[in-house]
């Protein structure tokens, strides 16, 4: 990872839509205005992380961008189980045992549940009775269903390209070939959008969808005449033209929540956030990676609207508390695990996170989110923390992590907890409790003790 330096700027207090286009400016010359703001840019995952603090109280700066009036609220924040297995499939009828233990809200259908992309139609073989089937047997359960969709994309045998091959994307006279193979559409073609639009309408409807989970090349350039008539190639049509789709699809079904799972693939901008509720934070499972990407994006969008997912590739990731954890700070938590094959002890950890995580999610709409460990990105490398407090409930929520240390405790100081006060800390895993005013918890901090490297403790936050 390469930084650059820190640069101090006088930043101006701009409506959002100018805000991008200040920080670009920021990066070439100072700007007069009124607070002197330190700006740091990095590189992480592919993705420029933008950190701004404010040189005069210390405080981290979160940014609203435009289009915040989709902001979603608490029914965004669900905990989530992405199921990838098309193979076996877990008891939805009511009660569902392995739903009910872990207290899930969420259950995403991701890829796999059509024959081929492009159809906008189950797979017969996998969903006889169609995935309207499972969608009904999750509701009955209690959850909202979600659906994978990358309608950007069509396999090459698929109705849409059979039919239209005149909305494949088209460089130097060949087809764009997008993931694993897939004919890539042009967005700048009306027809395509109109095409598109009333298919994503009608599996939304026929299958009950809650919520679309958009994924994979949605924005692809064309140099076919037909899609850029006017100009060598599509590239302003096309994002033009992917978010009229979005905006239409919201304005045609304002109850369908839409999540973002594209930044990987260059998805992480303002016009495409203020046209989801949404977005995911980055394309890793590790913990590691989860961390860091909502490190630096989180200074950019509000943690509401962004979420990590994870996984664990052994028995002891998926109960550690290290891993969920990770992506249990903000918006959803989302699990790609086949729960089916997890032992008692799994499920009762994993039950354990997501009560921690719903205790804790409303910090976030209101909450003001600090770094533990100033100048400390996270990595596989010493210990880092984050603290959310919220000052309307009176209460936050701090996570300390140990990576790679041998210190087996360290000096934590809650930044961003008002001095003024009397403060009760509750360490979840230590099971101790203890109380002091403000100006020495932020100024004189608590020991944090962890005892072994890759573990994590949380820290509840209350006035007295």
């Amino acid at each position: 990872m390469a930084t650059a330096a820190a640069l101090a700027i006088d930043f101006v207090a701009a409506e959002p839509p100018a805000l991008e286009a200040r920080i670009d400016a920021a990066a070439q010359s100072a700007v007069i205005g009124n607070g002197v703001v330190e700006m740091t840019i990095s590189w992480q995952q592919g993705l420029r992380l933008v950190h701004l603090k404010n040189l005069a109280t210390g405080v981290d700066w979160i940014p609203q961008p435009p289009g915040y009036a989709w902001g979603p609220g608490p029914e965004g924040m669900l905990p989530g189980l992405v199921w990838r297995r098309d193979d076996i499939w877990p008891d939805l009828a009511p009660p569902s045992r392995e739903f009910v233990l872990l207290g899930v809200e969420l259950f995403i259908l991701d890829y796999d549940w059509f024959k081929r992309l492009g159809d906008f139609a189950s797979d017969p073989d996998r969903f006889p009775d169609g995935v309207e089937a499972v969608s009904r047997k999750v509701k009955a359960a209690g959850m909202k269903f979600g659906l994978w969709m990358g309608f950007g994309q069509a396999h090459a045998d698929s109705a849409l390209v059979r039919e239209h091959p005149e909305f494949v994307a088209m460089r130097n006279g060949q087809p764009v070939t997008g993931g694993w193979g897939m004919r890539s559409l042009c967005f700048a073609s009306e027809p395509c959008r109109e095409y598109v639009l009333e298919k994503l309408c009608g599996v939304v409807d026929r299958f009950g969808v809650d919520w679309l989970k958009t994924d994979f090349d949605l924005i692809t350039t064309s140099d076919s005449p037909t899609h850029a008539p006017q100009a060598t190639d599509s590239r302003i049509e096309s994002v033009e033209g992917y978010y009229s789709i979005l905006e239409r699809l919201h304005e045609r079904r304002p109850k369908l929540y839409l999540d973002n799972w594209t930044p990987p693939m260059g998805g992480a901008d303002f016009g495409n956030f203020a046209r989801h509720h949404s977005m995911l934070l980055c394309d890793d499972y590790h913990p590691t990676a989860v961390r860091s990407a909502a490190h630096g994006m989180t200074h950019l969008f509000p943690p509401t609207r962004t979420h990590g997912y994870i996984r664990g590739f052994s028995r002891a990731d998926e109960r550690a508390s290290y891993t969920n954890r990770s992506a249990a700070f903000g918006g959803g938590l989302y699990l790609i695990s086949d729960i089916l094959q997890w032992d008692e002890a799994t499920i009762a950890a994993t039950k354990r996170e997501i009560e921690l995580f719903k205790r804790d999610r409303s910090l976030f709409l209101d909450g003001e989110i600090h770094n533990l460990f100033p100048g400390k990105q996270p990595d596989h490398y010493g210990w880092e923390g984050r603290f959310v407090w919220s000052p309307a409930q009176g209460r936050g929520m701090a996570q300390v992590f140990r990576n790679h240390d041998s210190r087996d405790r360290v000096r934590v100081r809650l930044r961003g907890l008002p001095p003024d006060g009397r403060y009760v800390v509750e360490f979840v895993e230590a099971g101790t409790t203890l109380r002091a005013d403000g100006r020495s918890l932020v100024r004189e901090g608590v020991d944090v003790p962890l005892a072994k490297p890759f573990t994590t403790e949380v820290l509840h936050v209350r006035t007295e």
